[in-house]
C-alpha cells in the first residue's frame, strides 16, 4: 500500500501477513525508536487482538489493520483517556467524510453504525512518571468485508452499509490525514473541552436501555448517561439512580 500524507504515514512498514501489527510494533519499540507517526499495516493478521484480548477477525485484503506510534509527552498520565477519545473521533470523521451516517462511539472506543460494530481500537501506553512516554494505537477497521463468522455478534463494514467497494489505500490516507490534523490540535482541544464534548455527543447507548454484565457476572439493564473526562462510564437504572464503572468493570452484553 502506497500511502501519501505528512508525518503520519511518512514512515510505514506493510506486510501481506503478520501475527499482529500491535505485537510487531511493541517488539520493535524495545529495540529502536521509530519516528512519531510511524505505523505498521498488514493485509492479514493471524493473531490480532482487541480489547480484553478478544480475537479480531478480518478477512485478508479486505480491511484496514494498522498500529501507529505517537509520543504524546505533553499529555499527562491523568489524561490517558483523551487518546481513546481522539482516535475514536478520527474514525467517525473518516466515516462521515464517506457519507456514512448514524455513527457513534461505544465506550470506550468501539465504532458503531446504528447497532453494528465497524471498527475497534486498542491502545497501549508507556508512562514516564506522570507523562506518556509513547503510545501505540492499533486500529481494526472493516472496509470491504462482505461476510463474517456467525460467532461475531454484530459486525458491519463500509461495503455492507453502502454496497460500494472502497479503495483501502484511499481510506488509509484519510485515516492518516485526520490523525495528523487532529493530533496537531490535540492539546488545544483537550484544554478547550472540545474533544470531550464531541466524544460525549457521539456516545452510543444514551437513548435506550442496554444489557450489561458486571465484573462479578451479574446482568444489569442500564442506560448510558455519560462518560467522565477520565473515562469512567456513568450508567443509570430505570429509577434514575446512577452508577460509575471503570474500564473492564462492566461490559456490554447486547443492545436492546
Amino acid at each position: 500500500m502506497k500511502i501519501s500524507s505528512g508525518f503520519v504515514g511518512k514512515n510505514h512498514q506493510h506486510f501481506q501477513s503478520i501475527e499482529s501489527t500491535h505485537i510487531f510494533l511493541s517488539k520493535l519499540l524495545t529495540k529502536t525508536n521509530p519516528p512519531e507517526g510511524f505505523y505498521v499495516s498488514s493485509d492479514f493478521q493471524s493473531g490480532g487482538r482487541g480489547q480484553i484480548g478478544r480475537y479480531w477477525h478480518s478477512e485478508a485484503e479486505k480491511n484496514i489493520l494498522a498500529s501507529y506510534l505517537f509520543y504524546p509527552e505533553k499529555i499527562s498520565a491523568r489524561q490517558i483517556f483523551c487518546l481513546h477519545m481522539w482516535t475514536s473521533l478520527v474514525l467517525l470523521d473518516v466515516l462521515q467524510k464517506n457519507n456514512i451516517g448514524h455513527v457513534s462511539v461505544k465506550w470506550p472506543n468501539d465504532i458503531y453504525i446504528r447497532d453494528k460494530k465497524i471498527a475497534g481500537i486498542l491502545i497501549q501506553n508507556t508512562l514516564r512518571q506522570d507523562t506518556i512516554k509513547n503510545c501505540i494505537i492499533s486500529i481494526g477497521f472493516n472496509i470491504n468485508q462482505k461476510t463474517f463468522p456467525e460467532d461475531i455478534p454484530n459486525p458491519t463494514s463500509m461495503y455492507l452499509e453502502t454496497g460500494i467497494i472502497y479503495d483501502r489505500t484511499k481510506i488509509m490516507d484519510e485515516v492518516n490525514v485526520f490523525l495528523e490534523s487532529s493530533y496537531i490540535n490535540l492539546i488545544d482541544d483537550i484544554k478547550s473541552g472540545n474533544l470531550y464534548h464531541k466524544y460525549v455527543e457521539n456516545l452510543f447507548g444514551r437513548s435506550d436501555f442496554q444489557l450489561f454484565r458486571k465484573e462479578n457476572g451479574e446482568l444489569i439493564k442500564r442506560k448510558v448517561r455519560t462518560v467522565s473526562e477520565d473515562g469512567v462510564l456513568q450508567l443509570s437504572d430505570e429509577g434514575g439512580l446512577t452508577e460509575n464503572y471503570h474500564f473492564h468493570k462492566v461490559e456490554w452484553v447486547k443492545t436492546m
